[in-house]
């Protein structure tokens, strides 16, 4: 680590002369044979934004518990954002893309000092806070998925700002106020899985924990919301409870993808899940990332792809690796990078 110092400062400074020579608000990329990619993180907010063709990252948690307030853009390479505006760094946001407004929203995120229940929508430029008249309360860990059948973005539980109990509540963004569902739903829960599934026309939740002062029960229970109601699904296998899940729809294989995540006894997770109508399966990849959890998971249109970043691995090490999934592997994408690493002479 030592002899590697040397190197770390000339190349920071190379990054530092490059990036001068550009207009303000440009955002370089790194010169040939550099790769830049997130710093390992866990607990970040990741969507795909399907106007600008970009998996866009958001903020996130480093190993000694600082949290993060970048923006990361992915087209097959990171590039980091420097947009005018942004929120103050959090982990446990939640992140959707509206498709009917274009933009990504982001809700809450726990700042470390207290949680959020701020909203935020990112344009592929700059992030600008939102003030609807309506608002979940605050809370982080909370997932968000886009409802295309009905064009609102779904939100669902979380955890309270004082950390003792988690959240139930259904809540839906119109693009201007959020409203609160009035009806039957699923019991309080946080760090479940949600994405949408367009073939069926539902958005689909997965797991999750009830946590009260610190004492987490894990769930196996799959949800599904028709716009109207809640309906709990039972299928005949499904994977065992857990929660700090990664969950997106694979548009390619028209499947949702579960990767990870905590059991009931808090140990992570390396299964690769994938649900087909009602029925959870589960895969055996030749190749697939460490067990962890609170990882970022999004699929990437362009690559038609699942994109998988970070999280906190088995041992308890906060890691900064990219992943893909193409319905029968998983493949690392470059090397496992620790912000900015060397691949080779230029």
């Amino acid at each position: 680590m030592t002899r590697r110092a040397p190197y770390a400062l000339l190349l920071f400074a190379l990054l530092a002369s490059v990036g001068s020579t550009w207009g303000a608000g440009a955002v370089p990329r790194p010169p040939r044979g550099i790769v830049a990619a997130p710093s390992p993180r866990q607990w970040m907010g990741m969507a795909y934004d399907a106007t600008r063709n970009v998996v866009v990252l958001f903020g996130g948690v480093e190993a000694d518990g600082s949290r993060l307030g970048d923006t990361w853009t992915w087209d097959s390479v990171w590039t980091q954002q420097n947009p005018p505006s942004s929120p103050r760094p959090r982990g446990g946001v939640g992140m959707a893309y509206d498709h009917a407004r274009g933009r990504v929203v982001l809700f809450g995120g726990s700042r470390g000092f207290g949680t959020s229940n701020e909203t935020w929508t990112w344009d592929g430029t700059t992030w600008t806070q939102q003030h609807p008249a309506h608002s979940p309360s605050a809370r982080s860990d909370v997932v968000m998925a886009y409802d295309q059948a009905r064009g609102r973005v779904v939100l669902f539980g979380g955890c309270c700002d004082n950390q003792s109990a988690s959240l139930a509540g259904t809540w839906l963004w119109d693009g201007t106020d959020w409203t609160r569902f009035q009806g039957a739903e699923p019991s309080a829960r946080e760090a479940q899985g949600m994405a949408y599934d367009p073939l069926h026309r539902l958005v689909v939740m997965f797991g999750g924990a009830d946590c009260v002062t610190g004492a987490c029960l894990a769930t196996d229970e799959t949800w599904t919301w028709g716009g109207s109601a809640w309906t709990l699904q039972s299928p005949a296998s499904a994977p065992s409870p857990r929660y700090s899940v990664g969950m997106a729809y694979d548009h390619a294989d028209r499947q949702i993808v579960l990767f990870g995540g905590l059991d009931a006894s808090d140990h992570a997770l390396d299964e690769t899940w994938t649900l087909t109508g009602p029925t959870w399966s589960q895969e055996q990849p030749p190749l697939s990332p460490s067990p962890r959890h609170e990882m970022g998971l999004a699929y990437d249109h362009a690559m038609r792809r699942i994109l998988l970043f970070g999280g906190e691995d088995h041992l308890g090490v906060t890691v900064g690796d990219t992943w893909t999934w193409d319905g029968a592997t998983w493949t690392p994408q470059g090397s496992r990078n620790q912000g900015l690493t060397s691949v080779g002479s230029a």
